[in-house]
């Protein structure tokens, strides 16, 4: 019990909450030009990925793409499902199951990211992989997790 009392608190004690600042500056932010240049990069591990038959490149393209034309969250990502890509003709979107705080909601994609989505499809197929993707005429019965 001694042992235990050194962990206690007195009774209106409260532990010190700790707040972090977090501020954004040029330094934390891409350029349009940065982001081109990343994109460019991993453009081409794509292709060297294709090339070599490591889906790995592959996927490293489309994360970099996801978060780029989203701005989903590194922890929302690591989350999604293929189910979770939506795809119709008129409008696409990305649902998030696990947003911060726990919360849900869909991100809508543009044509360009559609067209990502679409050839990243493609591609897992062409790999082998299963590709459940949701659309009003086809619902996923189960979700493959997009590992970084």
């Amino acid at each position: 019990m001694k042992f235990l009392k050194r962990f206690s608190f007195p009774k209106n004690h409260e532990p010190e909450k700790k707040y972090y600042e977090w501020t954004l500056s040029e330094e934390k932010i891409l350029l349009p030009d940065e982001k081109d240049k990343l994109r460019a990069v991993c453009k081409k591990l794509k292709t060297k990925g294709l090339l070599i038959n490591d889906f790995h490149l592959v996927r490293s393209w489309f994360v970099v793409d996801l978060g780029l034309f989203t701005g989903l969250r590194v922890g929302e990502m690591t989350q999604l499902k293929i189910k979770d890509i939506i795809i119709d003709k008129d409008h696409s979107s990305i649902f998030v199951r696990h947003g911060k705080g726990g919360k849900q909601r869909s991100v809508w994609i543009n044509k360009s990211f559609k067209r990502s989505c679409n050839l990243y499809l493609k591609i897992r197929n062409k790999f082998g992989l299963p590709n459940d993707c949701m659309s009003s005429n086809h619902l996923a019965q189960f979700g493959m997790r997009i590992k970084l």
